[in-house]
């Protein structure tokens, strides 16, 4: 193992099922893994385990990525139909307009 990076083993040989979840293994780099300990020793998070914030982070990343992925979507059916939906915003504000 290099010296700028700690190992979190939490399972050697095989997986194991707590609830709906998994246990993993995984590889973060020593500075980070200072700054979430420091976190933790400042009661600055709610969680109570290295694990859940890990977790709620990974969560949360993973909402961004969802929304970009359908923000980007939205744009292209925006960018596909973007003649017509101008056309019909018109005739509804025209609709709208008379007296």
């Amino acid at each position: 193992m290099q010296p700028s990076k700690l190992r979190v083993l939490t399972a050697i040989t095989r997986s194991v099922s707590v609830g709906n979840m998994k246990t993993i293994a995984m590889t973060i780099d020593e500075p980070t893994l200072k700054r979430l300990d420091h976190l933790m020793a400042s009661e600055v998070v709610p969680w109570k385990s290295r694990s859940e914030v890990i977790r709620h982070a990974v969560q949360k990343f993973i909402r961004e990525l969802e929304r970009a992925d359908e923000e980007k979507r939205e744009g292209e059916i925006f960018r596909r139909h973007g003649h017509r939906l101008n056309r019909q915003a018109a005739a509804l504000i025209k609709e709208q307009a008379k007296p």
